[in-house]
């Protein structure tokens, strides 16, 4: 029995040297979280410095240029004043091509009546000279 005792002994011994690194590495792990969750934090908040340089410097750009920055809905109104000065433009010219197929529409319509008067009076007359002949011959 002694020899159990001594070995049930012998092996608490080991089972608390383990405990004590175990308890050692949890508290080296508790440490090192922490350290990660206190840089976390701290690149957090450079990246939001970060950010709101940038912002600054990308206003500071536009102010230089002559523009301002534009929230989404400025952005879309200038879109659209864009697409309906552009479409204006195209009526435009759609209107001045639409007026000049009319004016050589008109053009074609007015030579058309003329080369018909001229076929109608050229008909008269050979009607007439070919009435002359008949009178002549018969």
């Amino acid at each position: 029995m002694t020899q159990l005792q001594s070995r049930l002994e012998m092996l608490h011994k080991q089972v608390a040297e383990q405990n004590r690194e175990i308890e050692g590495k949890n508290s080296l792990i508790s440490q090192s979280e922490n350290e990660i969750a206190r840089n976390n934090h701290l690149i957090e908040r450079k990246q939001t410095q970060i950010d709101q340089l940038n912002k600054k410097l990308s206003q500071m750009a536009l102010k230089s240029e002559g523009r301002e920055e534009l929230g989404p809905l400025e952005a879309r109104i200038q879109a659209l004043q864009k697409q309906i000065s552009d479409s204006k433009e195209e009526s435009q010219q759609m209107e001045q091509y639409w007026l000049r197929q009319q004016s050589n529409l008109v053009r074609r319509t007015r030579d058309a009546d003329q080369q018909r008067r001229a076929l109608e009076r050229l008909n008269r007359e050979q009607l007439i000279l070919d009435q002359k002949k008949l009178r002549l011959d018969g």
